[in-house]
């Protein structure tokens, strides 16, 4: 539980430093003085809400809004610092947040740094927060059934569990039962398609490949065709005919003037000789004997990137895609038969699950009630009964096969109804208080805040539930925000909370009153409505004195 608070630059609250006790603690003040920052400063040590906070807390722009709070860990605190390998301090545990003008917050758990997160779950374990609207939550149905197995203790895990892998079965089943079966003409066409693909390596790899001999079986048909040209124009006639005229003059060359030039000439022939056989060769060498495999797996890949997205990746998406379908029709019979024994073999596991919860909550159900009981003729309902309807039905539901309803008759000789449709915003009040009792002996949180829980009671009933509170206090902590004298007055620790203006700036303090002080009584006779009133002063004094008491509506 709470040991220490401290505050610094929170919202309006320039510095507050707290020692807190363990019981029932009061947070009193006028409407309007500030009592939700108290609230806001325990849900932001402890992250509530997913940690969501108002930069407006942060009143100075040179210093972050700082809250810290020491706790006194129980057993399941201690085994998540264990957990997250978070150190202990021999004070207990530390756990501080602060913000930013620029709205940047960080955590830490005994001066270390820590994600939101943590101390997110870390706050999960040490307080629970019930705000005013907290009362209509338990009017819902869907959240009556998880009252009734918190208190009892029973947990839907493995039912859960079970449920889960049934409804993943049966909408794989109903997926399948909708696939469409493939005529024949249809299954040709996909059977084609497969083969295509099939018959070239559509790795990145091998598209990179392939297109590289794209692009040599190119060049090579560029070099095949000039050589060929050459070669046949250098078997031309008209070179022929250069031949006999050099043969013919040879015998001419004789002369000595015509020497040089003859020798010239034969020399251009041989050259012109050697330079045809090269040309034949090359023609002949660039003749690729692959190229009909190369064209045919390249018009394969242009048709199959042309068709499936225009990349590889795209194309082998594609094919896995159609061999799935393939394999699907070809057994989709035998799968259809597997899906629905093994539907059969999870319904019945779930149905064996979901009739022990219902025979679990059947048993809970009258100690429930008489728990209720109790702690409703505590809080004034002396006639009144909740009667918990666990009813059975034929659909399998996330939770069960049963509904859990809450029935509930405030009054002798009137047949109970459905909670929801009866109960008048007092009477919700002081059903969920009754709940809250009963079932925090169950969870061990050891820090409980309510919010104004007694905004629809007054008189006599007020008193009860202040006194319920403090009942709740014994061995945790129960802050409640109160307007109620009756119920400020059955507190171990009372806070008075005001509001004061200087300099055009709001400051808030927060005052702790000694029990039986005069400031006490002061602020009681404020609530009652004549702080400075004989009668009202008088009166506070009644009330502390007869604090612990039982009231009037007890039985």
């Amino acid at each position: 539980m709470l040991r220490a608070m401290e505050l610094k630059h929170f919202g309006p609250i320039e510095a507050l430093s707290l020692d807190l006790e363990p019981g029932f603690i009061a947070v009193t003040g006028e409407t309007g003085a500030g009592k939700s920052v108290l609230l806001g400063a325990l849900r932001f040590l402890s992250a509530d809400r997913g940690g969501r906070v108002d930069k407006a807390l942060v009143s100075s722009q040179a210093h972050p809004a700082w809250a810290q709070a020491v706790l006194q860990p129980n057993a399941a605190m201690l085994a998540f610092l264990e957990e997250q390998a978070l150190p202990l301090e021999p004070e207990g545990l530390c756990v501080a947040r602060s913000l930013s003008a620029k709205g940047v917050s960080k955590a830490y758990i005994n001066g270390q740094p820590v994600p939101m997160t943590l101390l997110q779950q870390l706050g999960a374990l040490w307080i629970d927060f019930h705000d005013p609207s907290a009362p209509m939550r338990c009017l819902d149905p869907k959240e009556q059934q998880g009252l009734l197995d918190t208190f009892a203790g029973i947990s839907a895990a493995a039912y859960q569990d079970a449920y889960a892998a049934f409804c993943a079965t049966r909408a794989q089943y109903q997926t399948l039962v909708q696939t469409v079966r493939l005529d024949a003409e249809a299954l040709k066409r996909l059977k084609k398609t497969l083969q295509l693909m099939t018959g070239i390596d559509l790795s990145d790899a091998g598209v990179a490949h392939l297109e590289q001999q794209a692009v040599g079986l190119q060049q090579a048909r560029v070099r095949q065709q000039v050589a060929s040209e050459l070669y046949y124009v250098l078997q031309s006639q008209a070179l022929e005919a250069c031949r006999k005229q050099a043969l013919d003059l040879r015998d001419a060359g004789k002369d000595p003037q015509v020497q040089p030039l003859m020798q010239r000439l034969e020399s251009l022939m041989l050259e012109v000789d050697d330079f045809s056989q090269q040309a034949y060769a090359l023609s002949r060498a660039s003749e690729c004997l692959e190229a009909p495999f190369i064209e045919e797996q390249l018009e394969r890949w242009f048709a199959l990137k042309h068709a499936h997205g225009g990349t590889a990746q795209a194309v082998r998406e594609k094919k896995e895609a159609l061999e799935r379908s393939m394999a699907l029709q070809d057994s989709l019979d035998g799968k259809l038969l597997e899906l629905e024994y093994l539907l059969r073999t999870q319904e019945a596991a779930a149905r064996h699950l979901a009739q022990a919860l219902y025979e679990q909550r059947q048993q809970a159900a009258g100690r429930f009630e008489s728990a209720i009981a109790k702690k409703l003729a505590v809080l004034g309902l002396n006639q009144a009964y909740l009667h918990v309807h666990v009813m059975l039905s034929q659909a399998l539901m996330p939770t069960g096969q049963d509904a859990v309803s809450f029935h509930f008759a405030p009054n002798p000789g009137h047949p109970a109804q459905p909670l929801e449709k009866i109960a008048s915003s007092g009477e919700s009040a002081r059903v969920y208080l009754a709940l809250i009792s009963a079932l925090t002996l169950k969870d061990g949180i050891p820090v409980l805040v309510f919010d104004e829980i007694d905004a629809h009671v007054g008189g006599e009933v007020a008193r009860c539930v202040g006194q319920e509170l403090a009942l709740l206090g014994q061995g945790r902590q129960v802050f409640c925000i109160t307007h109620l004298p009756q119920v400020a007055a059955q507190a171990t620790q009372h806070y008075c909370v005001t509001k004061t203006y200087a300099q055009a700036a709001t400051h808030i303090q927060v005052l702790a009153l000694p029990p039986h002080s005069q400031e006490r009584k002061t602020e009681l006779a404020r609530m009652i409505g004549d702080r400075h009133g004989p009668s009202a002063l008088q009166h506070a004094g009644v009330l502390l004195e007869s604090k612990g008491l039982r009231g009037a509506c007890a039985p």
